[in-house]
């Protein structure tokens, strides 16, 4: 994806369509004459070459799967008019395809590039889709054009933070601070970024001392908790493997490979670590295996229930439950914010976010929650408020 969308993005983006500079002087005489014979408008043969000029390329299409569709939205989308374009954006936006979806915001982008309003909202729709690089490099365009746009800076920070490119994320912030007063969701991406920033650079310590021993299990462990901290699910199962081979059995090292490989719904992995558990005789406290395999159980159970009926908030606020004794915070808050958006005024997913929020230290969060519990008459348990003074 990231080879097409540079083809897409990067010669429109930064040189026009066609390289108007070089290409376009070219081929302005003969559009002319057509035009004046056919009355098709100048900006419907700018499409049309600019269609074959990307079929020229039809190998990054191949590379990039499913080529036939790719070609075929190509060609078809020659005729469409602005409007035409945002209508199959949001049809795509309600299928099942965000491949199709980002490479027609791309087309959208080279053909309209002054629309920003409407830019801006598909800037937020690749970051809806983890396309974290070509989210960047539009709002990248837009800001060429709007630079106190602090909608598409705040957008841009979240990408770049989802890039690891936590530095870049935090001027994106100071920038948006700037220009509004924030709100509680910029303060909890800014504060994220800024956590994350710092676990990075002990990321980065470990990776020297590492190179230094290679044979320390215990940097490896770190390193992999770090990771688990930072929601890198993936990385942290491969210093855990490593600390594993180094090191021999540890169930705590087990246990937190096991909690990454829920995030990544391995289930099958993770039924492996349960019976390393079992076999090893452990049976106490979280660590006991029956209660372990239903945790299994009943994840994959509820998250066959969001697919099958995504309006069914219990699923969400059920796997909230499980990520929150797993201590997987941010993941709880993803699945609760899934259910808000679900019913926005249901008081148990308020409650639900609540303790999240408390539980990982964001007590301001929690308190806003809470004084909208009250205002509408519910009574919030002692304990919560206990752990918000």
């Amino acid at each position: 994806m990231q080879n097409f969308w540079k083809r897409l993005s990067g010669n429109s983006f930064q040189r026009g369509i066609l390289n108007q500079k070089n290409a376009g002087k070219r081929i302005a005489g003969f559009m002319t004459v057509l035009n004046r014979f056919t009355g098709i408008p100048m900006n419907g043969f700018l499409t049309v070459m600019y269609r074959i000029y990307l079929c020229q390329n039809v190998k990054l299409l191949f590379k990039a799967g499913k080529p036939l569709i790719i070609f075929l939205l190509i060609l078809i989308s020659s005729c469409s008019s602005r409007n035409g374009l945002q209508q199959k954006i949001d049809k795509l936006n309600h299928g099942d395809d965000s491949y199709l979806v980002a490479a027609s915001i791309g087309e959208y982008a080279h053909l309209y590039p002054n629309d920003i309003k409407q830019l801006s909202l598909y800037a937020e729709l690749l970051l809806q889709y983890g396309y974290f690089n070509e989210c960047v490099e539009l709002c990248n365009n837009i800001l060429n054009r709007d630079k106190k746009n602090w909608r598409v800076l705040y957008t841009r920070a979240i990408a770049f933070s989802n890039e690891w490119k936590f530095k870049n994320s935090i001027s994106d912030f100071d920038a948006v601070f700037k220009l509004v007063t924030p709100d509680d969701d910029i303060l909890t991406q800014y504060h994220s970024a800024e956590l994350y920033n710092n676990i990075y650079l002990n990321i980065l310590s470990i990776d020297s001392m590492i190179k230094l021993n290679p044979g320390n299990s215990g940097l490896y462990l770190q390193r992999a908790n770090y990771y688990l901290n930072m929601n890198e699910p993936g990385p942290a199962i491969a210093d855990y493997e490593y600390c594993m081979d180094l090191g021999g059995f540890n169930a705590d090292v087990i246990y937190n490979k096991f909690r990454a490989e829920i995030m990544l719904n391995e289930y099958e992995q993770a039924m492996k670590e349960i019976e390393r558990i079992r076999s090893a005789g452990v049976k106490s406290g979280s660590l006991n295996p029956d209660f372990l395999s239903k945790i299994v159980d009943d994840t994959r159970n509820y998250e066959d229930m969001i697919k099958q009926n995504p309006d069914d908030i219990k699923g969400y606020i059920e796997l909230a439950k499980i990520f929150t004794f797993l201590k997987v915070e941010n993941k709880a808050v993803d699945y609760l914010k899934s259910a808000q958006k679900v019913q926005p005024d249901n008081e148990q997913v308020k409650y639900n976010l609540a303790i999240v929020y408390a539980m990982s230290g964001k007590k301001e969060q929690a308190r806003k929650l809470v004084r909208e519990l009250e205002n509408s008459g519910v009574k919030v348990p002692k304990q919560l408020l206990e752990m918000l003074r």
